[in-house]
């Protein structure tokens, strides 16, 4: 009997039409026209609070919105994340607001449902990553040429202590880690348990093992060593 009721609640998650507070939405501005701003970036980010006249049993939602351009669109927006709290919504949107913006400013193509999710979760995977660790995750290897992304370049990640190069070995993305490595990106940098970057790049491909100035050899551990 008592698993009767447990199904229901299943059944009734499965079958409601909220999506989860993490989706990323495409929506319109009249959505927000009777709704109060809590926190604004310049650069696009809004967290809405609730609706004023909210039907009873529902519960009210801050909302994460990011606004495109005007000089691009009047009408296209991105519901990013949808918090009950107030204290939820404050911290993710301190998560997103220093990169969500510039970055889909510097990859334009990630502006997107598709592109924005993926940025979101990595996000909340890593909150603490800068755009120079997104932009190696994603293999964007030419947003490395615009200086808000270039300056973190030997940048380290406060939880794992990994750089942006170590990120890109991670991934297996070779052009990434070419441009990497050609950009001067440090090879010394160790993350919070002592892991260089050959470190990392033992357990990829021997491309990759491969990307190396010259002027490393000498130094590089005999295990990564080679004569392919």
């Amino acid at each position: 009997m008592g698993l009767i009721p447990a199904k229901h609640a299943v059944l009734k998650s499965f079958l409601s039409s909220d999506p989860p507070p993490n989706k990323v939405l495409e929506t319109r501005p009249d959505a927000y026209s009777q709704r109060g701003i809590h926190l604004r970036e310049d650069d696009g980010l809004v967290l809405y609070l609730p609706p004023q006249n909210v039907p009873k049993g529902v519960k009210p939602q801050y909302e994460i919105v990011l606004h495109r351009p005007t000089t691009e669109t009047l009408h296209q927006m991105y519901s990013l994340y949808r918090a009950t709290t107030q204290e939820e919504a404050e911290l993710k949107f301190i998560i997103f607001k220093d990169k969500i913006p510039v970055f889909i400013e510097v990859a334009k193509e990630m502006c997107n449902v598709h592109g924005l999710q993926k940025l979101c979760d990595i996000l909340t995977e890593h909150p603490s990553w800068t755009l120079a660790h997104l932009a190696a995750h994603f293999g964007l290897h030419d947003s490395f040429n615009d200086p808000r992304v270039n300056c973190y370049l030997n940048s380290s990640e406060p939880e794992t202590g990994m750089s942006p190069l170590q990120v890109a070995i991670s991934t297996q993305n070779l052009k990434t880690v070419q441009m990497l490595v050609a950009a001067s990106c440090s090879l010394e940098h160790l993350d919070n348990e002592a892991n260089s970057v050959f470190h990392y790049a033992a357990s990829t491909t021997k491309e990759i093992i491969g990307v190396r100035p010259p002027t490393t050899e000498k130094c590089r551990p005999s295990y990564l060593r080679s004569d392919f």
